[in-house]
């Protein structure tokens, strides 16, 4: 064990990133494999068969196989394989991921306070992202893209919608708690980690990071609001030096979305969160929510450097 351990913790970093991704998928591909049997067993629902494109509300095995399925792909894509990533690239598992970062409150509560306020940026440069248009000569691929993102939205409102608090909590552990922690220690602690490593300069591994964290996702059309909250975990990482501050804040983020759809689909509130309009309004309320943004993570940096230099 201590031989492997030394090869993967003396291999090139992007040798590591390739291999650390790759890892990820496979254990994810195991993960949906081993998830198909289980439901087949228990709920008699052939996922290979029906898959997410089937749901329809109501579908009370389905939604259930759709939870599983969630919930082992937040624990085998990205929580198992970044603990067994960081045993064989460090010396210390713990120290590698950063699990022993000093948080502190000021920053715990601006980092949250900054997620919230960016929520209208995110609104803006989704609807940017909707409007771009790929070449003419890819049109019928951008439209095999649309229907796709759109079918994926369709199953995830009749997927997440419920009307019970305790259903509101089991959605926010399932689509918060799972992949703020998951997400995090992957590509902050791990692949943010590596690519620091390989150019030297953290911008630029911030930059690569949020880029892949955003592609992991396969949703062309919402690319830009989760690269730029991919900037903003990145940042909250580098300048706290721990890991739990963008996983904090990574929930702050999730959490708030399904909060909002259970107050607006059981008819508590109406939000304009959820499907904004491009206008004046929105680009100027977008352009502010992203400057207040901006300024709070100044203040984290601030407060993180100052706590730095008395340590």
């Amino acid at each position: 064990m201590s031989f492997i351990r030394k090869a993967f913790s003396s291999a090139h970093p992007g040798v590591k990133i390739i291999f650390g991704i790759s890892f990820a998928f496979i254990t994810a591909i195991f993960a949906f494999a081993a998830g198909s049997i289980i439901i087949k067993a228990f709920l008699d629902v052939d996922m290979l068969k029906e898959g997410a494109g089937t749901l329809k509300p109501g579908d009370i095995s389905m939604i259930n196989a759709l939870r599983i399925q969630q919930i082992l792909q937040s624990i085998c894509m990205f929580i198992i394989p970044a603990i067994i990533l960081a045993w064989l690239y460090g010396s210390n598992t713990r120290e590698y991921l950063k699990l022993n970062g000093k948080l502190l409150a000021f920053s715990v509560i601006l980092g949250s306070l900054a997620m919230i306020m960016m929520q209208y940026f995110n609104g803006l440069t989704s609807e940017l992202n909707l409007r771009m248009q790929l070449p003419e000569s890819m049109s019928g691929f951008e439209d095999s893209l649309r229907r796709s993102e759109e079918s994926v939205a369709r199953t995830t409102e009749v997927f997440v919608y419920v009307t019970s608090i305790k259903a509101l909590l089991f959605n926010i552990f399932m689509i918060a708690v799972l992949p703020a922690l998951g997400e995090e220690l992957f590509f902050r602690g791990i692949i943010q980690k590596l690519f620091s490593e390989w150019f030297k300069n953290p911008h630029v591994a911030v930059i690569l990071t949020a880029i892949i964290f955003s592609a992991f996702h396969m949703q062309f059309f919402t690319f830009l609001p989760r690269f730029f909250m991919g900037l903003v975990l990145g940042y909250m990482y580098l300048w706290s030096r721990s890991i739990w501050l963008p996983i904090i804040a990574h929930f702050v983020n999730n959490a708030l979305g399904v909060f909002v759809f259970y107050l607006t689909h059981n008819g508590y509130i109406t939000s304009d969160l959820e499907k904004p309009e491009l206008n004046g309004e929105l680009v100027i309320v977008g352009l502010v929510s992203a400057g207040i943004t901006l300024v709070l993570l100044r203040l984290i940096f601030v407060k993180e450097k100052r706590v730095l230099k008395v340590l």
